[in-house]
């Protein structure tokens, strides 16, 4: 995961001192300069927090940790740019200041996706796992039952688990960066919902032509979120999230070349 970019945005503006070509244009330009060093010290502890929160979610850790600490980030970025709004620049530091909401507000953005993402990746998990033991317990039941009517229950039972599973996913609300593994899932298994009902009704009617069609559409139902248009939808889906990623380190550097011409302006 990567770290968010406005500390090392802010961070040299500490050095952005200097003599300026008037007391008046460089007490303005002090003046900003302590705004900004201000809201920077208020919030270094928790921009820290943030990177280590960053670790913990890449290496799969305590989620809530991760959650909770991605949740402050956002609601600390949001308050660095309210804060930085109320500040008004000397006209020579307006592109900087510009530069510096823009990088805010996407970092807040990002760290948001993040948020969302710490808690749906856990959700969803919790949504599916009910499904193992359900899918075993059917198998276990199917191998030994002689009978359409056991054959029929534990189809039905089966059913059930799926549907409920499918009803929890349907609260869940994914990340961009997730989206296609989701309705990928959901298909899967709506899909699975409806052909589980109809060899169930099949069975119950020992109708052994529609038990056949049944049971391959079941066999298609397995395989059909691993199509390889799903792939590249997921795939496209991280690669879209990293350019923003990629955005958000660029924006940084162009507030850091911004910080630079603004020093060398000042005598």
């Amino acid at each position: 995961m990567r770290r968010l970019a406005v500390l090392a945005a802010l961070l040299p503006l500490t050095g952005c001192g200097g003599h300026a070509p008037s007391h008046a244009s460089r007490d303005a330009v002090r003046g900003y300069i302590s705004h900004v060093n201000a809201i920077e010290l208020a919030l270094h502890k928790q921009v820290e927090a943030v990177s280590d929160a960053t670790v913990t979610f890449s290496k799969a850790r305590d989620m809530r940790v991760a959650t909770a600490a991605l949740a402050r980030a956002q609601r600390t970025f949001h308050r660095l740019h309210v804060r930085l709004e109320r500040v008004t620049p000397p006209a020579s530091a307006r592109r900087l200041h510009r530069l510096l909401l823009a990088l805010i507000a996407r970092e807040e953005s990002l760290a948001g996706e993040l948020r969302t993402l710490s808690v749906f990746g856990p959700s969803f998990a919790d949504a599916l796992r009910p499904l193992a033991a359900a899918n075993t317990s059917a198998h276990t039941t199917l191998k030994s039952a002689t009978d359409p009517v056991s054959v029929a229950a534990a189809l039905h039972r089966y059913r059930a688990a799926v549907a409920a599973a499918a009803a929890r996913v349907r609260t869940l609300r994914p990340p961009a960066v997730e989206r296609p593994q989701y309705d990928a899932q959901l298909q899967r298994l709506t899909g699975l919902e409806t052909t589980l009902g109809q060899l169930e009704r099949a069975v119950r009617a020992r109708d052994r032509t529609a038990v056949a069609r049944a049971e391959h559409a079941l066999s298609v139902v397995s395989v059909s979120s691993d199509t390889r248009a799903r792939q590249r939808a997921q795939r496209d889906a991280v690669l879209t999230y990293n350019a923003r990623v990629a955005s958000v380190d660029a924006l940084a550097m162009r507030v850091q070349r911004e910080r630079d011409r603004l020093q060398r302006a000042l005598p």
